[in-house]
């Protein structure tokens, strides 16, 4: 421990009230405090931006200004906290210098309508708040004065409403989630985007003379945050499009296809699409009319609680009895904790497979399917389906094909942990043989093209893995497209001189996110769950564990999978939950594995002072850190430590190559929000605990 620190914390300890024992009394940071004392880390943070010239990145992967490298510790405003009045961003400005903040990131300025966001109540979703832009001028001037640089966001929870201009298919989507995916291919959603940039980056700051596009003070321009057309597919928001969308999709798909293949035929060849006769049945008391379960085992993992028997309930199914497995304890944050399942049979990619089973359960709830490795590393083969149970016996047929041979494979039955309750199944089928590639009235050769758009969940005939890859090359080149358009537009058409990134790694692929300047992550340990209703304020849970006992799965140790070698890695946004018992020590870890890591900016996320104001004198919410006294209070050591760069980058580096045909294959069996990283090439996130790592994308050597 430095001698600073030491007086700091001895400072900090002698200017507390004396209290009686047991006593309790408030505790909290003053909004404003920007006094001058040991704890005032502005020292680290002032500096002439216009001296400095523009923030670049640097041919090793680091941000540098005309003076040198520089690190970022920042935190993001949102909603209203984005425009507070001249006199509170004066004195918000001065408080964040003295605790080490050097750069805000402007969030979710684009959802509501004055005075919570940035668009002219008279014309919302079209025209910028005079009055809103005057308070933002003047908060990005405020910040520019004490040293603090902007991130400003181009696309975060925009709710782009028709207003007569737009199809009237987009009112039939309600997720605003959705419509900003859309825009991964539709041109007018692309155009309003556009013009949003335009509008705002052009503006003049009368404060500063100078638009955001000629502002050293604006550091990053974020194109879309936490968006990506194949994050958007694994996230199933693809699943239902109005048919104006629909069409223009799949339009794009049939284009795309015909390009590469011409002619029915040889799609038909390349993607290996196969028809063969129904075979023996692979799998032992389908029916459970032993009257045992035997085979099938259940497994369940603490805390989830259940049990399974054989019942006399498969009338209306075809067969006599069913095995009943009774949930009694939930555990929504793990819902694999329960699963039903079969094992002992190989499967393997020349072959076509059907499935059919039957389901019901005591209420209408989710149940996944899939084949999987029944060991390790218990990979799922290519198939994975949610279903909709019912109080009535539903039949459910699927066909498929596998993207990998395994000798001792599994059917399973999963999710059942997401609620308490009771499901029934009978009547397990999964034999070789069908159709699998193609629908029947799939034909390229049709002129108006016929291949539908693939889905995440819910086809029953099964897509070959050479299909599956073709459907996500078709993604990832209109997912290219979009972010070329948009970059290009920023930075060349507009001229901007910011660093610019498109989303996070997560939500985007390594290769695409390295056409970018710099690379973006976020994450959140314990995050809240919301079991019903999303942000619901009652109807949620969270973990309560440290992430200190912890090896795998970590937020830094994944943070650390995603960066790109010799690109500026950030983390705009991180925070451990409240109320966690443990979520003092979040920065702590940020900070440390920050510099082991050697990146270049942390984000906490978020500051706090929207409509709650900025003097709550309370913990406001979830991930709120102005008020909350151990968050803030960590922020003089932990900012103080990463900007100085006290913690030594890691000596031993690891670097991975992946190509874009890795990430292709890789995705195949990706999460929506993981997508691929360095542990989809063999990586353990422990390595981060003791060397750096880095993704060498295509066209890098490693060194």
């Amino acid at each position: 421990m430095t001698r600073r620190l030491i007086a700091v914390i001895s400072l900090i300890i002698l200017s507390l009230p004396i209290f009686a024992a047991g006593e309790m009394f408030d505790f909290y940071i003053p909004w404003d405090d920007s006094s001058s004392s040991a704890t005032d880390l502005s020292f680290l943070v002032n500096r002439d931006i216009e001296a400095e010239g523009f923030m670049h990145a640097t041919a090793d992967g680091h941000l540098a200004i005309n003076s040198g490298r520089i690190r970022l510790w920042g935190t993001n405003t949102t909603f209203s906290a984005d425009f507070p009045d001249n006199s509170t961003a004066a004195s918000v400005a001065k408080h964040f210098a003295k605790y080490g903040i050097n750069i805000v990131r402007f969030h979710h300025m684009d959802m509501y309508a004055a005075t919570n966001g940035i668009w002219s109540p008279a014309d919302y979703d079209r025209t910028l708040d005079p009055g809103q832009l005057a308070k933002l001028d003047y908060f990005i001037y405020s910040l520019k004065q004490n040293g603090v640089y902007c991130d400003l966001n181009m696309l975060v929870s925009r709710p782009f409403n028709t207003l007569g201009e737009l199809p009237s298919d987009l009112d039939l989507v309600t997720d605003w989630k959705v419509r900003a995916a859309l825009g991964f291919f539709d041109p007018q959603l692309q155009q309003l985007q556009k013009d949003y940039a335009r509008d705002l980056l052009t503006h003049v700051n009368p404060y500063t003379g100078k638009n955001y596009l000629n502002d050293p003070a604006v550091a990053f321009i974020e194109i879309n945050n936490e968006n990506g057309l194949i994050q958007a597919f694994m996230s199933d928001q693809l699943e239902a499009l109005p048919p104006y969308y629909k069409a223009e999709f799949m339009g794009m798909w049939n284009a795309w296809l015909k390009a590469k293949y011409m002619t029915q035929a040889a799609l038909i060849s390349a993607w290996n699409v196969a028809t063969t006769a129904v075979g023996p049945e692979k799998m032992t008391n389908t029916d459970f009319g032993t009257g045992t379960l035997g085979p099938w085992t259940l497994q369940v993992i603490a805390p989830a609680a259940g049990a399974a028997l054989v019942t006399p309930d498969g009338a209306g199914t075809g067969f006599t009895n069913s095995a009943r497995i009774d949930i009694t304890t939930a555990e929504a944050a793990n819902t694999w904790h329960i699963q039903f399942m079969q094992t002992g049979f190989p499967v393997d990619t020349t072959k076509a497979y059907t499935l059919t089973f039957w389901a019901k359960a005591s209420t209408a709830r989710q149940m996944n399917v899939n084949i999987m490795q029944t060991g390790s590393p218990w990979a799922n083969l290519g198939f994975s389906n949610n279903v909709s149970l019912t109080t009535t016996w539903q039949q459910f047929t699927f066909i498929t094909g596998v993207n990998a041979n395994e000798a001792n494979a599994r059917v399973t039955f999963s999710s059942l942990a997401a609620a308490t309750g009771s499901v029934w199944i009978t009547g397990v089928s999964l034999k070789e043989g069908g159709t699998v590639g193609l629908y029947a009235d799939e034909d390229l050769d049709n002129g108006s093209g016929t291949i539908r758009n693939f889905l995440h969940s819910g086809e029953t005939i099964g897509r070959t893995a050479e299909s599956r890859k073709d459907w996500f090359r078709f993604l990832t080149y209109t997912e290219l497209n979009y972010w070329t358009t948009m970059r290009d537009y920023i930075k060349i058409t507009l001229g901007a001189h910011a660093l610019i990134f498109g989303t996070v790694v997560g939500c985007t692929t390594p290769n695409l996110a390295a056409i970018f300047d710099v690379i973006d992550t976020h994450s959140y340990w314990n995050h809240p769950s919301f079991p019903g209703t999303a942000w619901s304020s009652t109807d949620w849970y969270m973990n309560n564990s440290a992430m200190v006992n912890t090896m795998d799965g970590t937020t830094v140790g994944g943070d650390a999978m995603k960066r790109v070698l010799n690109k500026p890695h950030a983390v705009t946004e991180y925070n451990h939950a409240s109320p966690n018992t443990y979520d003092a020590d979040g920065f702590y870890f940020l900070a440390t594995y920050g510099g082991l890591q050697d990146w270049d900016a942390v984000f906490s996320f978020d500051y706090g002072g929207g409509n709650g104001g900025w003097d709550v004198r309370k913990i406001e919410n979830y991930f709120s850190v102005g008020q909350n006294p151990v968050k803030i209070g960590s922020f003089i050591p932990a900012a103080a430590s990463f900007l100085r760069g006290d913690i030594s980058p890691a000596a031993g580096q690891i670097v991975v190559a992946m190509s874009k045909e890795d990430e292709i294959s890789k995705l195949l069996t990706a999460g929506a929000w993981s997508l691929v990283d360095a542990t989809n090439m063999g990586v353990s996130q422990r390595e981060s605990f003791v060397n750096r790592v880095a993704i060498a994308v295509e066209g890098r050597s490693i060194p």
